[in-house]
């Protein structure tokens, strides 16, 4: 008998959403090291907004990446908060010339 859940390898659920979610969008790509999807069409003359916190039940601010919303998300694993290392290479990976704001929950 099964122990009721959906995924049995809790260690690669969120990077599996991320990654299943960049496959559905072109406009979007994965850093799979820092748990992090970016919208690859951001334009560095406007304002990076990046928003970051744990996985809770699933990523789901990472919905909000994309054109007129946010320009990244950094996702952590179940439970867990987003490191700064996570949060820097963020900002390394889409730099703005005008301004970078952070929104981590």
């Amino acid at each position: 008998m099964g122990d009721g859940n959906f995924f049995f390898d809790h260690l690669t659920l969120v990077l599996r959403s991320l990654t299943d979610l960049v496959n559905t969008q072109p406009n979007l790509s994965v850093i799979p090291s820092i748990k992090t999807v970016i919208n690859a069409d951001h334009n560095d003359s406007k304002v990076t907004l990046i928003c970051g916190g744990g996985s809770s039940h699933e990523p789901g601010s990472t919905g909000f990446v994309g054109r007129g919303l946010l320009s990244t998300n950094v996702c952590e694993d179940v439970f867990a908060s987003t490191s700064a290392r996570q949060v820097y290479g963020a900002m390394k990976a889409l730099p703005s010339k005008l301004h970078i704001s952070l929104c981590m929950r």
